[in-house]
């Protein structure tokens, strides 16, 4: 299998990934570049990579790009960038990572050595402003400071949150004026700063509920409204400048919140739902006319219904009995509960009077509800036309027909490691049972794992060697990559050179399987044996352990 067909049926863009230099004709105009040599020894086992984070706020998703560091210290990477942003990156997992500024089509070259960071190519002056910003050690103390005022009352909150702004719009003047910095750091500072500014003060009312307000006491009613009016008119939410911060994304979310979040809303699906099961039984109850075990379930699902209108309480013995009907329905209530969000989140959405942020929200929505439900058609038909900008429509309609194509199964073999994405629209009981046939008479080891989680990766180099001291002959390697994009999935599975079996896990199936297996994070271990039964209970915290357990079961 060839590496140009396993970028198609993966919807892999290869050029992004590749390590190998093509030639410049080949790269797309708002692509970056970014070349470098490390001279310094790195604190690090096995292979070493250049990872880079860029945050896309208009699908509101950060896309990660490794580069292998080879033995002379050199890397390369290429990823595309939709506007002039700063992103993170870090060569050693025992560092923090640091900030670069670029633009589309920049070509950035780093040299890192004994005396430091050396930048050169397109805006590197504004990488290197941004980048000896400030020590890690004076950042961590930066947000440190920030998170305390999460304990103040809300106008307290406010006063606070302000001094900080001039705060940092002060010192921004005095660094500059003696470092000489770039016109783009300098722009992309204020911009950051306030982007910030405005995005802590949208995100208190939740992230203050482990703080001052307590879980019971939000910040709501009255006091919400009199506390937004103080600084909503003043955002700027439609400035480009804004979108020089990755941190605009934040800001994003704060604005969604305020426009969809509606306690009325759960209330409002359980009506929903009570009166599609009230349309459902009455149309048996016509046709059988004798059933008085439905009329019953009606009559029931009927005063259910006008107590909720009421706002009266619904005792236990009831909900029990809904519960009963309601599962006999479930899949149908499904579908129409998910349309119901689908079609009231849209227009909360398109309510928005900035057009603009209203056209970027629903294209966040779109891209984000793809993993929440799947009727990916009827999310496309009716988040699209009410997006105005032509641009983002274009994009929309990209993420959808990639999307759909994810509906198909599909199974690569290569180099040892076989790829296996089955339909988006299977269970994860589904999953489960496919993994169970395509091997036989196996014991098939599961490693649920994420493309974000460093604890996997350390596994996976650990699994390498432990392979060895197990019977390879009557275990099957099945690992499950959750809550991960299937671009990430791809990509850093190649990397590793993980042999075994790699199944993508949608999100819906994962929910199925952490709720049957009690899956409680990342890494976790499971074992079905040939009979199917599951085990638990394995870490590799003690190789030698996680060893002799799986012999012992194997043995049986």
């Amino acid at each position: 299998m060839n590496k140009a067909l396993l970028a198609v049926l993966f919807s892999w863009p290869l050029l992004v990934y590749s390590q190998e230099k093509e030639p410049e004709k080949t790269l797309r105009s708002d692509t970056v570049v970014i070349t470098g040599k490390i001279n310094i020894p790195i604190n690090a086992k096995g292979q070493v990579v250049a990872t880079f984070y860029i945050i896309d706020y208009l699908l509101a998703a950060e896309r990660t790009y490794f580069s292998v560091i080879d033995s002379t210290g050199n890397f390369h990477v290429r990823f595309f960038l939709r506007n002039t942003q700063d992103i993170s990156w870090r060569f050693d997992k025992a560092q923090p990572s640091r900030q670069l500024l670029l633009a589309p089509g920049d070509s950035l070259h780093i040299v890192v050595d004994q005396s430091g960071f050396h930048f050169s190519g397109a805006n590197a002056k504004a990488s290197k402003d941004i980048h000896n910003m400030r020590t890690p050690e004076e950042s961590t103390q930066y947000y440190y400071e920030r998170e305390k005022g999460l304990g103040l009352e809300p106008e307290e909150y406010l006063k606070f949150c302000k001094e900080r702004f001039d705060k940092d719009a002060q010192w921004v003047e005095q660094y500059c004026k003696e470092r000489n910095c770039s016109a783009l750091f300098l722009e992309w500072y204020k911009s950051n700063n306030e982007v910030s500014y405005f995005s802590d003060l949208l995100a208190f009312s939740w992230k203050s509920l482990n703080y001052g307000l307590g879980s019971t006491v939000r910040l709501r009613g009255e006091r919400k409204l009199k506390y937004d009016s103080s600084f909503w008119s003043s955002m700027k939410p439609s400035d480009p400048a804004y979108l020089l911060s990755s941190r605009f994304i934040f800001l994003l979310n704060g604005y969604s919140h305020r426009y969809t979040r509606e306690s009325s809303a759960p209330a409002e699906a359980q009506k929903l739902k009570l009166s599609r099961i009230a349309e459902i039984l009455n149309q048996k109850v016509t046709t059988e006319s004798n059933d008085a075990d439905t009329r019953k379930e009606l009559n029931l699902i009927k005063e259910m219904y006008r107590m909720s209108e009421q706002g009266e309480p619904v005792d236990t013995a009831m909900l029990r009995v809904y519960w009963k009907i309601a599962e006999r329905y479930d899949t149908e209530l499904k579908t129409m509960e998910s349309r119901w969000w689908i079609e009231r989140h849209a227009a909360n959405l398109t309510d928005i009077a900035d057009t603009n942020i209203a056209d970027i929200l629903l294209v966040q929505f779109f891209s984000n509800a793809q993993e929440d439900y799947n009727d990916i058609d009827y999310l496309y038909n009716t988040v699209f036309p009410k997006i105005r900008n032509a641009q983002y429509q274009n994009i929309v309609t990209a993420e959808y027909t990639k999307n759909k194509s994810l509906q198909k199964e599909v199974i690569v073999d290569t180099n040892g490691i076989r790829f296996v994405r089955v339909s988006l629209n299977k269970t994860g009981d589904q999953l489960l049972t496919q993994i169970v046939k395509q091997n036989p008479g196996k014991h098939i080891l599961l490693d649920f794992w994420a493309t974000w989680c460093s604890p996997c990766r350390s596994d996976f180099n650990k699994m390498k060697a432990l392979k060895a001291k197990l019977p390879s002959d009557s275990i099957a390697y099945v690992y499950l990559c959750c809550q991960s994009t299937q671009e990430d999935w791809v990509k850093d599975v190649k990397n590793m050179d993980v042999k075994g079996q790699h199944w993508f896990v949608s999100q819906l199936q994962y929910n199925d399987l952490q709720k049957k297996l009690k899956i409680s994070g990342f890494p976790s271990y499971l074992l079905i044996d040939g009979n199917g039964k599951i085990y638990k209970g394995f870490s590799l915290w003690d190789e030698e352990a996680f060893v002799e357990k799986i012999r012992g079961i194997v043995r049986r």
